[in-house]
């Protein structure tokens, strides 16, 4: 009969002090980093002791009085087989996905793996929990540390300093360096160690003083070894602060699968290694599988503070994935630790507890099965309000059927646990063969969509689509056949049913054993495909710059016509890139998504890793200790979590909860709740923290606000970094400034010194142009009846009477008036941005400018314009000074003696860059955009506002979602009809995507349907409307006027070519006539610096 041990109380007793006191004195080192109590000198002082003083005298104090001859060497052994396998491992992953290849990243991520925060953290814990039991396993740190100093990290380090070297050669070719040299180089600086010179020390004066530290060297260690412990956690803590919030969301993926193969991987490796190696003494297996147990919990801690000092000062990005991956894997490692400290105690279980067990992991998949049922209903409510995405992208249809069977698995997880108790035995069985079933699908179709993925990004859309019956084949028929296998051979042998666990070896060994082989199938499948994925993707970027560079130098005319029709306010835009093909930009959009679906496959493997490392459990050993359930727990929570898997990777992805977002918010409004709600555009990370922090703040804090010209010293800006603590020393902020150089973000204006000598400087955003902008919306009153020419001369004299400096501001244009409305204002002495103060009509007859009320809305721009038919001008949307969008929606009676905007009913939802229409009485609102976290998505809302009865109704969406849509009214028709044409959505880099359609709207059917495409519809390209007819334009780059290329007539639904037209004056427009609606307003949208 087995035997039942309990977890003794004075484990617990111990346990939760050691692991409060850890992480309180971590909290008061990252509390006074935010508290700003200690300064970089402090903090690199406070590094210099624990590394120099109290570490050495840590280490060499013990190993005096380790009893070596009790030491299990097979256990070191396996220590060190372990780390060496997770180190090549990391070596060899890094240099396989990663493009350009990095020698670098290689030795300094596999020194983040194996290196451990031994003696502060896990130190403390390893002698709560053994303290009773086996109080000789803390010395084996002492033991275990030199092996990732000695043995591993020289191999790092030898890595890290051959890319230095290779990037210092390609700066400077005339210097040359030989392995010999840079060999010696580091072998000198590890004998240069204090922590290693004391190991050496300890292992000598441990025969000379056998085994034990003199009274009087004892007197003088034990204060400096005391010391260690509380010092080297507050400095983790300390070096903890500011550390996540600077990096870029792409290295997210890194840092997680860094923290995944330290806290996971390594620990299972370690076990299995302890197994394989630790021989039983005396036949007496607990001897084994305590090590077993004490290699596990050693292999949870997570990684030591010091791998950030062994990265090069100038590779600034790994040092932001070393720092952030110290953070994470500090954070996840508490309540692992935590929960496999209190399980290794646990060694074999009665049968009764081992019910116990069960029943909570039934529980906890119960559970967790309802949060995930909940997560997959709102990525599959996103994905069809987002139903473009199934015309456009071939993947998310297998995707969409892979979140299927996720809702499917917990909601058959939910009916079981409720049924069960009540089904037959005869039943029992088929209820397993389905939950079988069901957790392979979603183990396979993971797979299936792993292939497609590599087939698209690596071939073709054309092969992905062709090999479709390989995914539905490898989807459904192979654990369809498994599960029936599995079924007819456990009915034939019942007596090899295995009845402790939950869905896992319930229908015996073979259902063990193939699910094995179908989980490593798919593993392996998943990693090679995503390895494939990573290179191919690197490959199609390299070729993207070059093309781009092509494209940049060969000063075609695609690029002069964007140059000449992006504001002028725009400068730093990639404008070569934006005047790509439609086609091309799409590409881009694609790429972000894939990349989603890439990190869902990288997760979804490491959940299939995790349940081998059961399964394998299950055929090696018989014994279920408290390991063995902790890990059954987290493979549990993994496979009925899928779900929440998938909400986490899709979460992200704005473009899919922002459709759910907006329809609630029209249900909202249907029940009378509205509100005005706004997004903060401002960004963060890696790409943009110069743009967004540092700029301003140097700005407001140096010299130059005294200055007009933004030009300043760069060793002010060096200087400035290391005080604002954004650089830690002055070597890290010259690399700093050098990049930025790089990027363009700032000039260099004189420099006749070394070549990384930081002089003068000069930023080139930070201020305005003192340049008149042009304006990005000209709109005409329907009662106008002047000509082209005599509108074009009125709104030149209206711009020269002004001012002041305004840039994207909208023009309207009356018969005997033009009026001046939003964008903001430059100060003509400063070139600073301002809020106006006044908006202006133009008076023809009186050839003045009169002042009127500025337009609601904290400096509004990117806003929808129109006109009624009695010269009531009306604005919609758009976002303010601070880029918040906006839902409110004004007037303006130009007829009435006092001018004032009059407030009308707020649209349901925010909008920034919309379409306007006005037909009997009716305000249309069509399409825009808004400012999501760190995305611009576009939706397709069309909304109509009688005016008369000041109500909103929502109509049928556009699709797919896009901004500035030109609206039209065919009037000549009984009844009127609404068109739209053109307009354009963003990728998720931000560039912009035409949509070159023409749609009108059925009103009893309700619905949009497609007339015509615009030919070749590119950013480039302006559309006008008049007189039924919409005309495309392209850009004279020689005058700066549109001229006519094609035109559509709404009525009779055909185009003419410019060889049809008349070459008469009304079809060549100027750049700014009041029917002209430019494709590329969208630039007004954009982010301004």
């Amino acid at each position: 009969m087995n035997e039942t041990i309990i977890v003794p109380l004075t484990v617990d007793n111990e346990l939760y002090p050691a692991l409060i006191q850890c992480f309180f004195i971590i909290c008061c080192g990252y509390i006074a980093g935010q508290l700003n109590l200690l300064t970089t000198a402090h903090s690199i002082g406070l590094s210099r002791y624990i590394s120099n003083f109290a570490l050495p005298a840590v280490i060499f104090k013990n190993l005096v009085d380790v009893q070596f001859q009790s030491v299990s060497w097979q256990f070191l052994t396996s220590v060190l087989i372990s780390k060496s396998i997770l180190f090549l491992m990391t070596v060899l992953l890094t240099y396989i996905v990663e493009r350009p290849k990095n020698f670098a990243s290689m030795g300094h991520y596999a020194i983040m793996t194996t290196q451990s925060n031994d003696f502060a953290l896990i130190l403390p814990i390893i002698q709560a929990v053994y303290k009773q039991s086996h109080p000789e396993y803390s010395r084996y740190i002492y033991l275990i540390a030199p092996i990732s100093l000695v043995l591993l990290n020289p191999i790092g380090f030898i890595l890290i300093e051959t890319q230095t070297r290779l990037d210092d050669q390609r700066r400077h070719r005339e210097r040359s360096w030989s392995y010999f040299q840079l060999i010696s180089t580091i072998v000198g600086n590890i004998a240069q160690n204090p922590v290693v010179i004391c190991t050496l020390l300890g292992v000598i004066f441990n025969q000379i003083f056998h085994q034990h530290v003199p009274s009087l060297i004892d007197g003088v260690l034990t204060p400096l070894a005391q010391s260690f412990t509380a010092t080297a956690l507050f400095y983790l803590g300390l070096t903890m602060v500011g550390r996540l919030s600077r990096l870029h969301a792409r290295l997210v993926l890194t840092v997680f699968l860094l923290s995944t193969m330290k806290l996971i991987i390594f620990p299972l490796i370690l076990r299995q290694a302890v197994f394989f190696l630790v021989k039983p003494l005396d036949g007496n297996l607990n001897y084994t599988l305590e090590y077993s147990n004490f290699g596990f919990l050693y292999g949870t801690s997570p990684t030591a503070p010091s791998v950030m000092f062994y990265v090069p000062e100038s590779m600034l990005s790994l040092q932001a994935i070393a720092s952030t991956e110290l953070v994470v894997s500090t954070l996840l490692s508490g309540p692992i630790i935590l929960v496999s400290a209190k399980m290794i105690n646990i060694r074999t279980l009665s049968t009764k507890v081992t019910e116990c067990y069960d029943m909570l992991l039934t529980t906890t998949a119960y559970d967790v099965s309802i949060l995930s049922l909940f997560c997959t209903i709102i990525v599959l409510i996103g994905f069809c309000l987002r139903h473009r995405w199934f015309k456009t992208s071939f993947i998310h249809k297998y995707t969409f059927i892979f979140v299927g069977l996720q809702m499917i698995l917990s909601i058959w997880t939910i009916i079981m646990h409720h049924i069960k108790l009540f089904a037959s035995f005869t039943m029992s069985p088929i209820f397993d063969l389905g939950t079988i079933f069901l957790a392979l699908a979603t183990r396979t179709w993971a797979t299936s969509i792993s292939i497609a993925l590599m087939f698209i990004i690596c071939h073709s859309n054309e092969l992905a689509r062709r090999c479709s019956w390989m995914y539905h084949i490898f989807g459904w028929f192979v654990p369809a056949t498994v599960s029936l296998i599995i079924y007819f051979c456990s009915l034939i042998n019942q007596s090899e049913e295995i009845p402790e666990l939950v869905g896992v070896g319930k229908l015996g060994k073979l259902q063990i054993i193939l699910s094995i082989l179908l989980l490593n199938v798919c593993v392996l499948i998943n990693t090679i495909s995503l390895l494939r994925i990573a290179r191919r993707t690197y490959q199609s970027r390299h070729d993207l710059t070059d093309h781009r560079s092509e494209t940049i130098s060969d000063s075609n005319p695609t690029t002069n016509e964007v140059q000449a029709l992006i504001d002028d306010n725009e400068e730093d835009m990639d404008t070569p890139f934006i005047s790509r093909a439609p086609e091309e930009v799409n590409l881009a959009e694609g790429d972000a998504q894939l990349f989603r679906h890439s990190i869902l496959i990288a997760l979804l493997t490491i959940d299939a890793v995790i349940c081998v490392a059961v399964l394998l459990w299950l055929i090696i050993s018989r014994d279920r200790d408290g390991i063995y359930y902790e890990l059954q727990f987290l493979d549990t929570v993994l496979l009925y979590g899928q779900g929440i898997i998938s909400f986490l990777v899709f979460a992200l992805d704005a473009d899919l909860l922002v459709p759910i977002s907006r329809k609630l918010m029209k249900i909202f409004y249907c029940f009378g709740l509205s509100r005005n709600y706004a997004r903060n555009q401002n960004r963060t990370g890696g790409t943009l923290d110069f743009e967004i922090h540092i700029r301003p703040e140097f700005i407001r804090h140096s010299s130059m606000k005294q200055s007009s010209e933004p030009v300043f010293c760069g060793n002010e800006l060096c200087q400035w970094l290391i005080e604002h603590e954004y650089m830690a020393n002055e070597s890290m902020a010259r690399a700093f400034i050098q990049q930025i150089e790089t990027n363009q973000q700032i000039v260099c204006l004189n420099r006749n010194q070394k070549p990384d000598d930081v002089s003068d400087l000069s930023t080139n955003c930070h201020k305005d142009t003192l340049d008149m902008g042009r304006p990005t919306a000209v709109v005409s009153s329907p009662s106008v009846t002047i000509s082209d020419e005599e509108m074009s001369t009125m709104q030149d004299e209206a711009i020269e009477k002004l001012n002041e400096i305004r840039k994207r501001y909208a023009l309207m244009q009356m018969n005997d008036k033009v009026f001046i409305l939003g964008g903001y204002a430059i100060d003509s002495k400063t070139g600073r941005k301002r809020i106006p103060k006044h908006d202006y009509f133009y008076d023809h007859n009186k050839k003045e400018l009169v002042p009127i009320p500025a337009l609601p809305g904290h400096g509004r721009m990117g806003f929808g314009l129109v006109t009624t038919d009695d010269d009531k001008i009306i604005v919609a949307g758009g976002h303010n000074f601070d880029f918040e969008s906006m839902s409110n929606v004004t007037m303006l009676d130009t007829q009435a003696e006092v001018l004032q905007w009059q407030d009308l009913p707020n649209m349901p939802n925010g909008t920034i860059g919309s379409g306007a229409g006005i037909m009997y009485n009716v305000l249309y609102i069509i399409g825009g955009f808004d400012f999501v976290g760190y995305d611009i998505v576009c939706h397709g809302d069309v909304l109509a506002l009688d005016l008369v009865k000041k109500q909103w109704k929502i109509l049928t969406n556009i699709d797919p979602p896009r901004a500035r849509p030109l609206v039209s009214i065919n009037d000549h028709v009984n009844p009127p009809t609404l068109y739209i044409a053109g307009g354009y959505s963003f990728s998720e880099r931000g560039q912009i995507v035409p949509c070159g359609r023409i749609e009108e709207y059925h009103e009893e059917e309700k619905t949009w349907q497609v007339i015509a495409d615009i030919p070749h519809f590119k950013t480039t390209n302006g559309l006008a409307t008049k007189n039924n007819k919409l005309f495309l334009m392209n850009v004279v780059p020689e005058t700066g006027e549109n001229r006519v290329i094609k035109e559509y007539n709404l009525e009779t639904r055909q185009w003419k070519s410019l060889h049809d037209l008349k070459r008469s004056s009304s079809h060549h427009l100027k750049k700014e006539s009041s029917r002209i609606k430019l494709a590329d307003e969208q630039t007004e949208e954009k982010v301004d610096e």
